[in-house]
């Protein structure tokens, strides 16, 4: 509710670390950095989910149930956290614009 209210007729940049899904769906723009800081995906929420959800499937990410059921960041940082060879087979696919 805080950041609604500072949020009108402004822009607003918070960092987070692993936000909850009710406070992820609050942003128009999410930018989700990997080790080192590349970016990792630059998007809207709904479109973040749909594309790490086909990266872990073009890679065979074994994502866990726990993961799969609380969604938004816990499933994003999960894939990102994959094996290596997981890993840099994302950061060759690229980010979403």
């Amino acid at each position: 509710q805080t950041m609604q209210n500072m949020s009108r007729d402004k822009m607003v940049i918070a960092t987070m670390h692993r936000p909850s899904t009710v406070i992820l769906n609050q942003f128009h723009k999410v930018l989700v950095l990997d080790h080192g800081g590349q970016m990792a995906y630059w998007g809207d929420v709904p479109g973040m989910m749909r594309y790490f959800r086909k990266a872990a499937a073009d890679m065979a990410i074994d994502v866990s149930e726990e993961a799969r059921t609380a969604g938004g960041a816990d499933y994003v940082f999960e894939v990102l956290e994959a094996p290596a060879c997981g890993r840099s087979a994302l950061k060759a696919t690229g980010s979403a614009t």
